[in-house]
């Protein structure tokens, strides 16, 4: 539970879903919107826009490991 006081400053409410873990020895808190936009992106570039792409690699990949 997230005293009222936290909630408040955080602009949380009673009941509202949250994300907390801890980085570097601090506890971090936030809405889950507030984590899909700041996560939004990271991996724009990891694929080409071209069809296929994703398959292609996927497939070398399982071909590498046979």
């Amino acid at each position: 539970m997230i005293p009222k006081r936290m909630r408040e400053a955080l602009g949380i409410g009673d009941g509202d879903q949250v994300l907390i873990w801890v980085d570097g020895g601090r506890l971090v808190i936030t809405s889950p919107r507030a984590y899909a936009k700041s996560t939004r992106g990271l991996t724009r570039g990891t694929w080409t826009r071209r069809r296929g792409d994703a398959s292609r690699y996927v497939e070398r990949e399982r071909q590498a490991w046979r």
